[in-house]
């Protein structure tokens, strides 16, 4: 028996939106002249049929009997009742109405087109009467005009050339005093270095060479490496030419030619070619070699201290 009360409940709406239907109403029925009132139109049909789909008629400035739109929204999708039937829809439109005269002003029905055929709404009446005024009270003066006080937004929008260029004004200003401003003198605090002499360097770097005897623990050739590297930066720094990044016959040949006494420059040959051997050649020296290479270098960096002298 239920289900059969529900198909019938249900034959029924289906036949009620198979067209759908249309509908007014008005806020106030009842307005003063000028006074806006609203007027909701609104059209029912069923998603699930689609002839009953609505066509919205066009809408103006006026409605029939001069009243006047003042404004209406865009059509409005709502479902009318999910917890009864989810596929009926409503589409709404709201206009603003009023008139400008006294007297009853008839609503015709608005007009849809749908597949299945015309749909019309129902009519409304809307009355515009006199406002209403006291007699009995005092008459007052009418208002001057106020003005609002603008935002700091407005007023930015307004005078915003004004704004910037003060802006940059006091930017051009302030760059200028800056640039103009006189700077202290910076005190630069001169710290003297001792220099010393490239005799005493060398002289102090092998005799704390000669100290580590790197040879009596197998470091020969870091020994020998470490002797080259300081007489070839000796003679870079007594003579003026790039000894460290020449070779030993480059360093010879240089020796020779700005006249260095033979002895110097024999025993500058012996000290490089050994180390070269020992770098180069992995030979092994005799032990009392490695110390008397030091040796050698601190008599030749101390005949050349006594030439300068």
């Amino acid at each position: 028996m239920r289900l059969r009360i529900a198909w019938c409940f249900w034959f029924c709406l289906l036949a009620t939106f198979a067209q759908g239907q249309a509908e007014m109403r008005l806020d106030t029925p009842r307005v003063s002249i000028g006074q806006p009132t609203s007027l909701t139109i609104e059209f029912t049909y069923r998603a699930d049929v689609p002839a009953s789909f609505p066509q919205w008629p066009t809408l103006g400035d006026t409605l029939q009997g001069g009243i006047e739109i003042l404004s209406h929204s865009a059509i409005d999708t709502v479902i009318a009742d999910k917890a009864l039937d989810p596929f009926v829809f409503k589409q709404i439109v709201t206009l603003t109405i009023t008139h400008w005269e006294q007297g009853f002003y008839p609503i015709v029905p608005f007009v849809f087109q749908t597949e299945s055929g015309i749909v019309e709404s129902n009519a409304l009446l809307l009355e515009v009467v006199m406002p209403e005024v006291d007699l009995e009270s005092e008459i007052e003066d009418i208002k001057g005009i106020r003005e609002d006080k603008l935002s700091l937004w407005e007023l930015f929008i307004l005078y915003w050339y004004w704004i910037l260029g003060g802006l940059a004004l006091i930017g051009a200003v302030v760059l200028l005093i800056v640039m103009t401003k006189k700077k202290k003198p910076t005190v630069v605090s001169v710290v003297a270095v001792p220099v010393i002499a490239a005799e005493d360097e060398a002289l102090a770097k092998l005799s704390s060479l000669l100290e580590k005897r790197w040879w009596l623990s197998g470091m020969v050739k870091e020994h020998h490496s470490e002797v080259s590297e300081i007489l070839r930066a000796y003679l870079e720094a007594r003579f003026k030419f790039n000894a460290l990044e020449q070779t030993t016959d480059e360093i010879l040949r240089e020796l020779k030619l700005r006249d260095i006494m033979s002895d110097s420059v024999g025993d500058i040959a012996k000290i490089l070619n050994l180390t070269d051997l020992v770098k180069f050649a992995k030979a092994n020296p005799l032990v009392h070699e490695n110390e008397e290479i030091v040796h050698t270098a601190m008599i030749i960096i101390n005949r050349y201290r006594a030439e300068k002298q």
